[in-house]
């Protein structure tokens, strides 16, 4: 394997780490929401807390997942021309 097919496997296994690590940072993520869910028999955890954000903030959430998309497809497309 070339450096350059590493550097994008790495670049790949890196977005679900930067993903939970947005949803921990959001108010979904609380221990004040952590205490509502379980008062109302919600499991809050990563997936809920995605659910609740695209929900809140639709827009935003589309543009962060259009813009990491094509960040990393011109990436990879910019490494495989090599």
């Amino acid at each position: 394997m070339s450096n350059e097919t590493l550097l994008f496997l790495m670049l790949i296994c890196r977005y679900p780490y930067a993903i939970r690590t947005l949803l921990k940072a959001s108010e979904y993520a609380t221990p004040r929401a952590q205490r509502l869910s379980e008062i109302c028999g919600v499991d809050a955890d990563n997936l809920w807390a995605l659910k609740t954000t695209a929900k809140e903030k639709p827009y935003k959430l589309l543009i962060l997942a259009m813009i990491s998309t094509a960040v990393v497809l011109g990436y990879s497309l910019r490494i495989f021309e090599k």
